[in-house]
């Protein structure tokens, strides 16, 4: 009787052992009245943005590995407040507003999980948020929920009213320059039509003119 005890014993143990670990949810960041719950399993990561416990916003993806690549959260609700998770290395966000003004907000750790996190509430209204490492080295840079990307800025009428072409900012990061900020032209037609149409039209119009043209 002891011998069967003690075996089916051994069998509870080996079951419970061998049992797939469930995903377990926590608490990883706060700042105020906000913070970041997280669950990671498999190689992917679940956050959600919560202020004073009431659900802001979610994200779910693979876990980061490049600081130019971090999982962010686009808030339902505040969507002036960054949050995201981002690689062990990065140790200090940095957020640019508007007018240029920096400020510097460390990241957490959390045990358990494989990312660090950025948990930054408005103000400040960030537009771009940095990322450092524990030495102060640029690791990359990440659009803030403000938006950097102002439609029709620098617009300029070509081919009379017809096309409107315009610069637009992308974040194109470099090995050299991982905060790097490219201009790409686009055109638009009056007529509502694709913009593809619009810059098929401009490069048209390039062709033709390449030694200069009256717009």
């Amino acid at each position: 009787m002891v011998s069967l005890s003690r075996a089916l014993l051994v069998v509870v143990l080996v079951l419970g052992w061998c049992a797939p670990a469930q995903a377990v949810t926590r608490t990883v960041a706060r700042s105020g009245a906000f913070d970041i719950r997280a669950t990671e399993k498999g190689g992917n990561l679940c956050i959600t943005l919560r202020r004073e416990r009431h659900y802001q916003g979610q994200e779910c993806g693979r876990i980061p590995r490049s600081p130019q690549r971090p999982l962010s959260i686009f808030p339902d609700v505040g969507v002036h407040n960054y949050a995201s998770a981002v690689p062990p290395s990065v140790r200090i966000a940095e957020t640019e507003d508007r007018s240029g003004k920096r400020e510097r907000h460390r990241t957490f750790s959390a045990p358990g999980f494989s990312a660090r996190f950025v948990l930054i509430p408005a103000p400040p209204r960030a537009v771009f948020v940095r990322f450092y490492g524990a030495d102060g080295t640029l690791l990359g840079m990440d659009a803030g929920p403000e938006g950097y990307i102002g439609f029709h800025e620098n617009a300029t009428p070509v081919l009379g009213e017809s096309v409107t072409a315009y610069t637009e900012p992308r974040i194109a990061p470099t090995p050299d320059q991982p905060d790097r900020i490219a201009t790409n032209g686009r055109g638009r037609l009056a007529t509502g039509a694709s913009w593809v149409e619009a810059e098929d039209r401009l490069r048209a119009r390039g062709r033709r003119c390449q030694s200069g043209c009256a717009s």
